[in-house]
């Protein structure tokens, strides 16, 4: 790509493939105080920078990620960190996803942390309705692994309410 620096205009892409994320916790940790104990990633991105204006979408494919700690005790990005794991990741146990960042850079009130912590919050609620046919099977298998009876902690009616609570945020 390229980058005009007396404007910072800007299209460029580039991609990153086995990344250690621990080692980046000094960055990730600007967006989230959750903690990765472990766990790897690959990057695809497209920057584009126009009269101050940044554009970015970046693809993440996570791996065999293991975490000292969520934020606010169970929470990733304001989701219950268990369940949108879960649901989100593929049969190989890697989580994809989509990030798309807009962000006037002229506009000193706000943060990018802030702007990266809100694409990545939509692009994590987009993912899951995205893949809501993939949610409501796995569900539907769990809760036919344990079916106890109405009221019961692994009633159908219990699952299809967790399911449903998870789409009130």
């Amino acid at each position: 790509g390229w980058t005009a620096f007396d404007t910072m205009d800007t299209d460029a892409t580039f991609s990153m493939t086995g990344v250690h994320l621990p080692y980046f916790r000094p960055y990730y940790g600007q967006v989230t105080p959750a903690a990765l104990e472990d766990g790897y990633g690959d990057l695809r991105a497209s920057i584009k920078m126009d009269h101050r204006v940044l554009d970015l979408s970046a693809g993440l494919e996570l791996s065999g990620l293991l975490f000292e700690s969520y934020e606010n005790g169970d929470q990733l990005f304001g989701l219950k960190a268990e369940e949108v794991l879960s649901f989100l990741k593929d049969s190989a146990g890697r989580l994809h996803f989509q990030i798309v960042v807009k962000w006037d850079t002229a506009d000193k009130s706000v943060k990018l942390k802030d702007v990266f912590r809100r694409g990545i919050e939509r692009s994590l609620r987009q993912t899951v309705l995205g893949n809501v046919g993939n949610i409501l099977m796995n569900a539907l298998q769990k809760a036919g692994e344990g079916i106890d009876g109405p009221g019961k902690k692994g009633s159908i009616e219990e699952k299809i309410k967790k399911i449903k609570d998870f789409f009130k945020y």
